[in-house]
């Protein structure tokens, strides 16, 4: 059963595998939130706590969802009713347009509770409608399964695949300003890895593949927005090897390269993006009984365009996290992070043999303070700042942003959520884009087994 299981994984895994360029490989603080997953299996009498876990996202036994046991795996389904408004739906710096938004949230999590190995499913959709300018609804969905093999105790087979759908905000720097409606996009990603932990030495191998397949929207006016030259299938694979020289303390050296490649070249003599880069970062990581957790790491990145004229992003790749429960009630957290993007390949061109931009190097920072006021009364605020350097073109944008929030657990199966998100883009330089402020509101209702 353990070789069936080992052949099924490494078999998904190496047929689908996951990407590159927005995602990095053995890269812990991307302070990008993923996906919400569902609630853990509960726990092995004994078992330890998860490192970096925070007030807000730790166990309760007493309230947490018991999900549906159908022999060594858990059930967990959920769905949520969520009721916004966005007071500046288009992200204008002028003549703002605000909407209310209803969303759909259904999903579910399978996941095992196996003495050896783990495999989990996952699944759900966001379905957004707003009551006015429906142009900007949207129908999101994911589907995921992963696994792990446990070769030894100590040493392990990971893997999984995920499919995602989903829209390009008007926030976004790539959004085309004259599109009707948002640009949707299809993800497939795949990865699969090997690790060995819980040793003085340790190390950790990965690789991933991912496909970016982009529709295009109608444009205003009448005809369409073309984002074939977009599309594009992106590799990477990293090395990771630790020492742990103190009891706790961890010291490691990491190493991956990416190569992104684009089916075509946007045409009007804009040349393809594709690309190679590596990063190479040492680092460490500290756990102070799961009280404090800290790591920070330094080193270099570098993205090289085929393209002469696009040149290289390239810079110092620092970035660090910290999850700090400085009392039992309030965890306080800090997430940094640099990642080259590509951008959408008509920004720059302004004018007949205007420079283009490949791309921009984000810096990214979050701060999060969580409170238990009660024990089923959670509180967040946070704060984020990002800059993103801009390549070629005299263009440099910072993003600033907010936020609060509150989730009352009324019992095992029901809870509310209330959040209020502010952001503001601010854009310099010759080729600078429009700025925007923005607040949305959102009131949730949730209901899980």
């Amino acid at each position: 059963m353990r070789h069936g299981l080992l052949v099924a994984l490494c078999s998904l895994s190496l047929g689908l595998l996951p990407s590159l360029g927005r995602a990095q490989v053995i890269e812990p603080m991307t302070p990008i939130p993923p996906l919400p997953t569902g609630p853990e299996a509960p726990p092995q009498p004994g078992a330890p706590a998860v490192v970096g876990k925070t007030v807000t996202d730790r166990a309760r036994p007493e309230i947490d969802p018991l999900g549906i046991r159908f022999g060594d795996f858990f059930f967990f389904p959920r769905a949520e009713l969520d009721e916004g408004f966005n007071d500046n739906l288009f992200a204008t710096e002028t003549g703002k347009v605000g909407a209310w938004l209803t969303q759909v949230v259904p999903a579910f999590d399978i996941r095992s509770n196996l003495p050896q190995n783990e495999i989990d499913v996952s699944a759900g959709a966001a379905l957004g409608r707003y009551s006015s300018h429906t142009s900007e609804n949207y129908d999101d969905a994911y589907g995921a399964l992963s696994g792990r093999i446990d070769l030894t105790a100590l040493t392990h087979i990971l893997g999984g695949v995920r499919f995602d759908r989903l829209h390009e905000p008007r926030t976004s720097v790539s959004s085309p300003g004259n599109a009707a409606k948002p640009v949707v996009y299809n993800t497939e990603t795949g990865n699969v890895g090997i690790a060995q932990t819980g040793t003085r030495i340790g190390y950790e191998v990965d690789g991933i593949v991912t496909r970016y397949d982009y529709e295009a929207p109608p444009a205003i006016g009448g005809g369409t927005v073309f984002q074939d030259d977009r599309n594009e299938t992106g590799f990477e694979g990293a090395v990771k090897g630790t020492y742990e020289f103190y009891p706790d303390y961890q010291a490691y050296l990491r190493g991956s390269g990416n190569s992104q490649q684009f089916d075509h070249a946007a045409g009007n003599g804009i040349p393809i993006r594709d690309s190679n880069g590596y990063r190479i970062d040492a680092g460490l990581r500290v756990d102070l009984t799961g009280v404090t957790y800290v790591e920070g790491y330094a080193g270099w990145l570098e993205q090289d365009y085929r393209a002469s004229q696009f040149g290289t992003i390239s810079g110092f790749d620092i970035g660090g996290s910290l999850v700090w429960n400085f009392t039992t009630l309030d965890t306080l957290k800090l997430t940094t992070a640099r990642v080259p993007y590509n951008s959408n390949a008509e920004i720059g061109a302004v004018a007949p043999g205007a420079a283009l931009s490949p791309g921009y190097l984000a810096s990214t920072s979050v701060i999060s303070l969580d409170h238990e006021l009660l024990r089923n009364l959670l509180l967040n605020a946070n704060a984020g700042w990002e800059n993103d350097d801009w390549k070629v073109i005299d263009r440099t944008d910072d993003v600033y942003s907010f936020g609060a929030g509150a989730k009352y657990l009324m019992n095992r199966n029901l809870y509310l959520g209330f959040t209020w998100t502010f952001e503001r883009r601010n854009s310099t330089g010759l080729q600078s884009t429009t700025g925007f402020s923005q607040n949305i509101f959102l009131l949730r209702l949730s209901t899980q087994i």
